[in-house]
């Protein structure tokens, strides 16, 4: 994967964390990203996804 790969040359010894490195900085921009224009953004995680899909579906289709 192209968009992991300079986080892994900066860990060749250790797969996991060049790749955690990764996803914690494009995390962290997201973040800052939701911070800034909050109303803007909607926050949809997996887990409640999964469990309560017709909830956070209505709430997603919903947002203006």
């Amino acid at each position: 994967m192209d968009e992991l790969a300079s986080y892994v040359q900066k860990s060749p010894a250790n797969l996991v964390a060049g790749i955690m490195d990764g996803w914690q900085e494009k995390t962290g921009k997201l973040i800052a990203f939701e911070q800034v224009h909050a109303d803007q953004c909607i926050r949809i995680n997996y887990e409640s996804l999964v469990l309560q899909p017709e909830l956070v579906l209505a709430k997603l289709f919903d947002f203006p």
